[in-house]
């Protein structure tokens, strides 16, 4: 490195690695979709085994079925109704006519943005259905078929109304990229059953055991010491996969529209989860004596207090004060005022954690020289040379960027990115 930037044969040698680590990731996915169908093969055995000892037996049928249902609900039916129940759903976009606008985008307007992202992919990739939920946060996802991740068929994508305020077309058009690659063969384990197909061979072996035992505690207590220890035994391995998947989306999307907005919509939504957490923060310190609240009722009031867009993030500390007077609405004033007023555990606990992380970071406006909210190709390599010059800083100070879980931090997706499609600097 020469003044603390990196040179471009060292940028060059970084491109090499981030393509290896690319094609590593398919290759691990490749492995493990293996591994899934032989995970697959010994579970049909073991149901297998179990009901023809069930058939047996007789009589156990109807209870078996019946507490297969009450599992199957709890963990698959129930929230995936929840879900749907809580998800406000402001717009569809249909097939024809223009029946609505939402920031910057018309039905219409989006409609053509699909099929421009969608234009030169397969048949079976090209059915979307696209919602718009009416929440005022920056993001979106998509929904898999929970018994079989790679099946064909009409699949939806969710976007943010906030989403459709902030990023510019060719921003949402890679967000639209890369929540399709999700779908993408290459980029699932592919196997059929998955996590549904495991609770049901858990709950049949546990069931196993009550036909035996006659006992009801001895088979709940199979159940969860079997679920358990499966989810404990792929925490790990699942951590690393959904990262790796990640990072082959934003590929999926750079290789279609550039790596240059990709990167800039990952920098908004980075900027986006940040700033919440800035308010939520403060929000927490003035209502750290309510010991009645919690931090998801922070979270409920941002979302209904805050705005649209970048106007959020100008009037940062008059929108934190307008979700703690959300909060205060309607609640019974704190009883006591005196010096010995005791703290909320768990406001103190998230005011805590952000206090003691790390202050390294580069802020990647600092590199937006004319202001535009959106970086140029000049400015992203600038920013990508101070990242490689300064390998403890983040991009972002929020819970998931300093502990990255399903998601990869935005500094380590922004150089992957970069690196592997680099864009021209000279533009």
């Amino acid at each position: 490195m020469t003044n603390g930037h990196a040179t471009p044969s060292e940028l060059t040698a970084s491109s090499r690695s981030a393509v290896d680590r690319l094609w590593t990731a398919r290759r691990k996915l490749r492995t493990r979709r293996w591994a899934g169908w032989l995970v697959l093969l010994v579970e049909i055995y073991l149901l297998a085994t179990c009901w023809r000892s069930l058939a047996e037996q007789g009589g156990r049928w109807l209870a078996y079925f019946g507490s297969l249902a009450v599992v199957l609900g709890w963990y698959y039916g129930l929230p995936l109704g929840l879900g749907n129940l809580f998800m406000k759903v402001a717009a569809r976009v249909q097939p024809g006519g223009d029946r609505w606008r939402i920031g910057k985008y018309s039905e219409a307007e989006l409609r053509e943005l699909v099929d421009q992202a969608t234009g030169d992919l397969p048949p079976r990739m090209r059915r979307w259905k696209v919602c718009i939920a009416d929440a005022r946060e920056v993001a979106a996802w998509t929904w898999l078929n929970v018994f079989r991740p790679a099946a064909t068929g009409t699949k939806t994508i969710v976007l943010t109304s906030g989403s459709l305020y902030y990023l510019e077309r060719d921003e949402l058009k890679a967000v639209l990229l890369h929540e399709i690659a999700h779908h993408w063969p290459a980029h699932r384990l592919g196997a059929i059953g998955g996590w549904p197909l495991a609770d049901t061979t858990w709950h049949a072996l546990a069931f196993w055991a009550y036909s035996l035992t006659g006992s009801a505690e001895l088979a709940v207590v199979s159940f969860t010491l079997l679920r358990w220890t499966a989810l404990a035994m792929a925490a790990g391995f699942a951590g690393s996969l959904t990262r790796d998947i990640e990072h082959l989306c934003d590929g999926f999307a750079a290789q279609r529209v550039g790596s240059l907005p990709v990167i800039n919509a990952l920098l908004k939504l980075a900027e986006d989860e940040e700033l919440s957490e800035v308010v939520l923060v403060w929000v927490a310190r003035e209502m750290r004596y309510d010991r009645e609240l919690a931090v998801d009722d922070l979270v409920l009031a941002l979302a209904e207090a805050r705005p649209y867009g970048r106007i959020f993030h100008e009037n940062l500390f008059r929108h934190a004060a307008e979700v703690a007077k959300v909060l205060r609405a309607g609640r019974s004033p704190t009883k006591n005022k005196g010096k010995r007023r005791r703290e909320n555990a768990e406001l103190k606990a998230f005011i805590d954690r952000r206090r003691t992380r790390p202050r390294r970071r580069i802020r990647w406006r600092r590199f937006d020289r004319d202001g535009a909210g959106v970086l140029t190709a000049a400015e992203v390599t600038q920013l990508c040379e101070a990242l490689v010059a300064h390998p403890d800083h983040v991009l972002a100070a929020s819970q998931d960027e300093f502990e990255p879980t399903t998601h990869p931090s935005c500094r380590e997706r922004v150089l992957l990115v970069h690196q592997a499609y680099p864009v021209d600097a000279s533009r």
